[in-house]
């Protein structure tokens, strides 16, 4: 859902991502996130999006209760075209609804931002181990 400026001219969107963890103990992980993200644009059917690859930390707080934060690069595509690679982060917090090897369904909201384009993100994932 954007926010801000970014509302001004854009619907709310969809995104789809990926990502890995890294146990450094019982609490923290290391998280590597590639994905992408698209918009429609209120005046025209003109789609633009983002692709995104960013590494971060993640805190469990209170058994499934996390904080987590991500920076790294977004790309522009669609309607944005050719645009430079630009600065992206994401914060927020989440609840993995899991057993104790830290597996199952996972739930977070997300305030994102790339440039000067921000939005709040609901995400649902399934969390597993490999």
């Amino acid at each position: 859902m954007p926010v801000e400026i970014f509302k001004e001219g854009y619907k709310t969107g969809w995104g789809i991502y990926g990502t890995g963890y890294y146990a450094l103990d019982e609490n923290a992980n290391l998280l590597m996130t590639v994905g992408t993200a698209s918009w429609r644009t209120q005046q025209s059917n003109n789609n633009s999006g983002l692709i995104f690859l960013r590494t971060g930390y993640r805190q469990f707080v209170y058994s499934g209760i996390y904080f987590q934060g991500e920076a790294g690069v977004a790309i522009y595509t669609g309607f944005w075209g050719n645009s430079p690679t630009r600065f992206s982060y994401s914060l927020g917090p989440g609840y993995l609804f899991g057993t104790k090897e830290r597996k199952g369904l996972d739930i977070s909201v997300k305030f994102n931002r790339a440039s000067y384009r921000s939005w709040l993100s609901l995400n649902l994932g399934y969390q597993l181990s490999l």
